[in-house]
């Protein structure tokens, strides 16, 4: 029994830092990317500790990265817009806002046709070709349409979104 009880006690003596590390992994599940474990003494924790903090670093640095690129992205003065391959639109920062008067609540899911006047319907076609092709656009001079009917003149840029791991 005393036995028994000697390898119950050294065995929750040893897997103590289990709890620790489940505590940092439910820490970075919630959000807090800061959390690092010690150095254990055993090293099968220590190079599980070890692989938790360089994943948490690695996920800290890729969070701040994608925070900056969407805060140029929501601050720049160039409209920005994203649509799919059917030309609805997912993406509509302020500055697009602010040139075409749509809010963006209005627009979002619409097809981007809905900006293109009429005798340039075949324009969204050609560059929806061009970008299912992999071809950019690069400053093509346009017209679009504004809420309220108005005809902007547009310096108007396009490329696929390609994931460089595909």
């Amino acid at each position: 029994l005393l036995l028994n009880g000697m390898v119950y006690w050294v065995l929750g003596r040893a897997l103590t830092p289990v709890g620790r590390i489940l505590g940092a992994i439910n820490r970075m599940e919630q959000g807090d990317l800061t959390v690092r474990l010690p150095e254990f003494n055993l090293p099968e924790f220590s190079r599980i500790a070890q692989n938790l903090n360089d994943m948490a670093q690695s996920l800290e640095a890729s969070t701040e990265e994608s925070r900056r690129l969407a805060l140029i992205v929501q601050q720049t003065g160039d409209a920005i817009l994203i649509h799919d391959m059917s030309g609805n639109i997912s993406f509509w920062n302020p500055a697009a806002e602010q040139l075409f008067g749509h809010p963006r609540e209005d627009i979002l899911g619409r097809s981007a046709s809905l900006l293109v006047p009429m005798g340039r319907e075949g324009e969204l076609k050609q560059n929806l070709n061009a970008i299912a092709e992999r071809r950019q656009i690069i400053n093509y001079d346009t017209q679009r349409l504004t809420r309220d009917g108005r005809l902007i003149d547009v310096s108007l840029s396009a490329a696929p979104l390609i994931d460089p791991h595909d």
